[in-house]
């Protein structure tokens, strides 16, 4: 809330991918953050959407420009789009959802796993909401495809926290 005002602040909400990959669902959660990608690009130098993809076409020569421009389109989502406070829907495996809220901003960590050196800190609301819990127009974003994507749904941050603190 607005202090004074009696508005409440509205969040944006993304779905983001853990690349089906078990190991990776349980370290975004185990550390607190959402991760995209590899080490193709380091967030810390905030790199212009020109550099973004040459440092993409550069790591994946085999890839049309349609598929740079994917590529491309995801990191701005995460550098540049996320703010902090917007709430994160992760799918998991097991028809389950973790849903969290921003904590910061982008950061690159060498030190971590390849798979989690750029993040997002992430503070979990919920980490194991049965999907089947979600409405169907929340449920059609976290079910879609791609890394990381905007909820087009109608209040979906603050939908998505209310399931998450009711669990």
């Amino acid at each position: 809330h607005c202090p004074g005002t009696g508005l409440r602040v509205v969040s944006i909400a993304w779905r983001i991918r853990a690349w089906g990959d078990e190991a990776v669902e349980r370290g975004f959660i185990a550390m607190g953050i959402v991760a995209v990608s590899n080490d193709e690009v380091v967030v810390h130098d905030r790199p212009t959407p020109e550099e973004l993809r040459r440092r993409i076409g550069a790591a994946h020569p085999e890839t049309k420009p349609r598929g740079i421009a994917i590529f491309t389109r995801y990191w701005k989502n995460f550098l540049d789009d996320m703010q902090v406070a917007d709430v994160v829907a992760v799918p998991l495996s097991g028809r389950r959802v973790a849903i969290g809220v921003v904590l910061g901003d982008a950061r690159w960590q060498g030190d971590l796993p390849s798979w989690a050196r750029n993040n997002r800190p992430v503070e979990w609301v919920c980490a194991d909401l049965p999907r089947d819990r979600l409405p169907e127009d929340l449920l059609k974003t976290v079910n879609s495809m791609g890394t990381i994507c905007r909820f087009n749904a109608e209040a979906a941050a603050n939908r998505l926290l209310k399931l998450a603190m009711s669990e």
